[in-house]
């Protein structure tokens, strides 16, 4: 899956391109983690990033 099939919903990256556009935060830690071609970055309360890969955090 190209790097262009992600869809960033992280803080300070642009969403404008609905077709699935990626920033550059999180397009190398999440490549190998595929939520609906969604990268969908998290930051718990020790400021430590994650996302969500099937049901489970996975830490960046």
């Amino acid at each position: 899956m190209s790097k262009s099939a992600y869809k960033c919903i992280s803080p300070g990256c642009d969403n404008a391109d609905s077709g699935g556009g990626y920033c550059p935060e999180c397009e190398d830690r999440v490549e190998r983690i595929y939520l609906a071609n969604t990268c969908q970055v998290h930051v718990d309360n020790r400021g430590r990033q994650y996302v969500y890969d099937s049901g489970k955090r996975r830490y960046l």
